[in-house]
């Protein structure tokens, strides 16, 4: 989380792990391994066909 904290200054905790939430829920990332050691992965490289997430 303290990665995303470092490029998302602007952004609280609770925001970043909202948006983590929502794209892992699109599946379009996943948190593999646990607690310190995990990581977030992409799982799609494009992102251009959201038209369809409102």
């Amino acid at each position: 989380m303290k990665e995303f904290e470092q490029v998302l200054p602007a952004q609280s905790t609770s925001a970043i792990r909202r948006m983590l939430n929502e794209l892992r829920d699109k599946g379009r990332i996943e948190l593999r391994g646990q607690k310190r050691g995990s990581r977030w992965f992409i799982l799609q490289k494009s992102f251009k066909d959201s038209s369809n997430d409102a």
